[in-house]
């Protein structure tokens, strides 16, 4: 698997559960503890989701949207 499908992957589950834990934070009654838990988790996996793309994909910035360098530019570069 190339580094921009590993990019691709995690991002795809990180949000996923980003939006299952909102969803129960919205759409079920809780008490304000209970909440609570749910925000830390939320910023759990936001953490660890950065920890992720940085410690283990070797991904220095993002902007905007775009994770993945472009690796036909990088291979252009080594060409010239």
């Amino acid at each position: 698997m190339t580094r921009a499908q590993k990019i691709i992957r995690i991002s795809f589950w990180s949000n996923n559960l980003t939006i299952v834990i909102l969803g129960i934070l919205f759409w079920v009654k809780m008490p304000s503890w209970l909440s609570l838990i749910v925000i830390v988790l939320i910023t759990a996996n936001l953490g660890g989701f950065s920890w992720y793309m940085s410690k283990r994909l070797g991904v220095k910035t993002f902007t905007g949207l775009y994770f993945v360098d472009d690796e036909h530019e990088n291979e252009y570069i080594m060409l010239a």
